[in-house]
C-alpha cells in the first residue's frame, strides 16, 4: 500500500487510481482516513467515488489538522444491494508539517 501524504494546515491534493475497478454491481467506493482502528470511531476524512479512472482527492486545511500521527487510510466498496466490503489493506498516512497556514 502506498502512503498518503497530508500537508498539515494546508490544502493537499493527491490522486487515487480507480481505473482498474469494474463498477459492475458496485454503487460507490469510499476512501476514508481514520485516526484509530476502533469500529465506532468516525473517519476524519471521507470521499466517495462513483466512477472509474483517476480520482482527485482534495483535503482541506481544517480536515488536515484533525489527522493524527499513525492515522491510516483504506477503500471500501458498496455494492448496489447495500453491502459494504473492504477493498484494500490499511495504508499509512504521513503528515508533513510546514510553517505555512491557511486557517484563519
Amino acid at each position: 500500500m502506498d502512503d498518503v501524504r497530508i500537508d498539515v494546515g494546508l490544502y493537499t491534493h493527491f490522486v487515487i487510481d480507480c481505473s482498474q475497478v469494474d463498477f459492475t454491481g458496485i454503487e460507490k467506493l469510499i476512501f476514508t482516513v481514520k485516526n484509530s482502528t476502533g469500529l465506532k470511531d468516525p473517519p476524519v476524512i471521507r470521499r466517495e467515488f462513483t466512477a472509474g479512472g483517476l480520482q482527485d482527492v482534495y483535503i482541506t486545511p481544517e480536515e488536515s489538522i484533525q489527522v493524527k500521527n499513525n492515522a491510516f487510510w483504506d477503500v471500501d466498496k458498496v455494492l448496489t444491494n447495500g453491502q459494504q466490503y473492504k477493498m484494500t489493506d490499511n495504508g499509512r498516512v504521513v503528515l508533513r508539517f510546514g510553517v505555512g497556514e491557511c486557517i484563519d
